[in-house]
């Protein structure tokens, strides 16, 4: 059944009662062909079960990694992580290339050099390492593959 949208239909989706939020796009700027063809179509199509898979286990497993910070302070759990995404070995010496392919899966790093990954693994975690400590845990845990949370919590929790 293929729905034709007008423009009061599309006003309707952008007049919501919903705050506005700085990470989600203003659909008035798009053009309305882009909305209507491209853009809310997709909102029904059925996501992949392993991305819901992923997603499942990402906030499964950050509520495992909150109970862990209470025992813990984020920085403590954000150096836990860093190593163990770097083989064991502290970043500041070398970046292992398990942790190059880690920050790799983020679409913005995926066709960097390793010379630009190990600059941002520098300055990113190692420059500012007390600043958006929380921000920084939860990057890298997105990053990682839901077997990889899991070995991280139980190395991390029943050692």
């Amino acid at each position: 059944m293929n729905k034709k949208y007008n423009k009061n239909n599309v006003n309707i989706i952008e007049n919501t009662n919903q705050t506005p939020n700085q990470n989600i796009i203003n659909l008035r700027k798009l053009p309305l062909e882009i909305v209507i063809h491209h853009i809310i179509p997709y909102t029904y199509e059925q996501q992949p079960k392993i991305l819901l898979l992923d997603i499942k286990s990402y906030c499964n497993d950050y509520q495992l990694l909150q109970l862990l910070l209470l025992s813990f302070n984020q920085l403590t759990i954000l150096n836990y992580l860093i190593r163990f995404c770097n083989d064991n070995i502290a970043p500041i010496y070398d970046v292992e290339p398990k942790y190059e392919n880690t920050i790799r899966r983020h679409i913005s790093f995926s066709d960097k050099s390793k010379l630009e990954i190990k600059k941002f693994v520098y300055s990113y975690y190692h420059r500012r390492m007390l600043t958006n400590t929380r921000r920084k845990l939860r990057f890298l845990w997105g990053l990682l593959l839901p077997i990889e949370r899991t070995i991280f919590l139980e190395q991390t929790v029943f050692t």
